[in-house]
């Protein structure tokens, strides 16, 4: 299927670069990530990422998640 739907979004510089960083590594692009995500997503139904009430410390920025 051709791709041809866009999604803006914004983000901060810094977790953009990170982003293209971790999934450089992979050999994959920000997008291609996101892709993926998306569609596990779909397929299972909801977040294909465990949420949990969590403090978590980067790049000196403090982070919560949400408990599911």
């Amino acid at each position: 299927m051709a791709k041809s739907a866009n999604i803006n979004i914004r983000i901060e510089p810094e977790v953009k670069q990170d982003a293209e960083n971790l999934f450089g590594s992979f050999g994959i692009s920000v997008t291609d990530a996101i892709n993926i995500f998306l569609r596990i997503s779909i397929m299972e139904g909801g977040f294909s990422v465990h949420c949990q009430t969590t403090k978590i410390q980067h790049r000196n920025r403090s982070c919560y998640t949400r408990s599911t």
